[in-house]
């Protein structure tokens, strides 16, 4: 019987201990950082065919089927390869 008893107080103190612990703080959900937005999604980058530079795709001008840097470079590329 006393060590009911003993063993009773032990586990009291224990779940006091506990409850006195957690009483204060906030629930764990609150406690959790926000949530992260998802990564942007990749630019696609396209190569000049006249000059070779790398530059987004929104940006580039398109003459049959290429990309180019400038307007210029399109037209150049036109003068030197006649179809």
């Amino acid at each position: 019987m006393r060590y009911v008893i003993l063993l009773s107080l032990i586990l009291g103190a224990v779940l006091f201990y506990r409850w006195r612990r957690t009483r204060g703080r906030p629930p764990r959900d609150a406690c959790a950082s926000p949530p992260q937005a998802p990564p942007a999604s990749p630019i696609r980058t396209v190569r000049c065919a006249e000059c070779g530079l790398v530059l987004p795709e929104k940006e580039s001008v398109r003459l049959n089927g290429r990309a180019f840097c400038s307007a210029q470079h399109a037209h150049r590329w036109q003068e030197r390869h006649p179809r």
